[in-house]
């Protein structure tokens, strides 16, 4: 029986508000990030770590941090010129994928594996 599972965009006027509570809600799960560029291709930046934060800057730069790893080895990954943030939720509402498309057209992309 296959899954259900739900895709809801995130409207930029709730980015903000949408990357402080998706950090407290998956703080600790454990992720993949992967970067699907349409000049370069697939390419996986980590696998299995705890992701950490999602942090928006609206005041200043307009990017995203994403936030993975463990301390000390903490791995900051910058999404520049945000176009669209996608939210792939399963039967439950608990997050199972997130993506966010810079102007250029790559998708940045947060597997959650549990």
């Amino acid at each position: 029986m296959a899954t259900e599972l739900e895709t809801v965009r995130i409207d930029k006027e709730e980015w903000l508000e949408f990357a402080n509570q998706f950090t407290k809600d998956n703080e600790g799960r454990p992720v993949t990030v992967e970067i699907v560029d349409p000049e370069l291709g697939d390419q996986e930046e980590a696998e299995a770590v705890p992701f950490v934060a999602l942090t928006y800057d609206a005041k200043h730069t307009g990017e995203f941090i994403i936030t993975i790893g463990r301390e000390p080895d903490l791995v900051d990954h910058q999404v520049d010129k945000p176009k669209e943030v996608w939210v792939e939720k399963g039967p439950d509402g608990r997050v199972m994928a997130l993506a966010i498309i810079s102007e250029t057209g790559t998708q940045h992309i947060i597997h959650f594996h549990d």
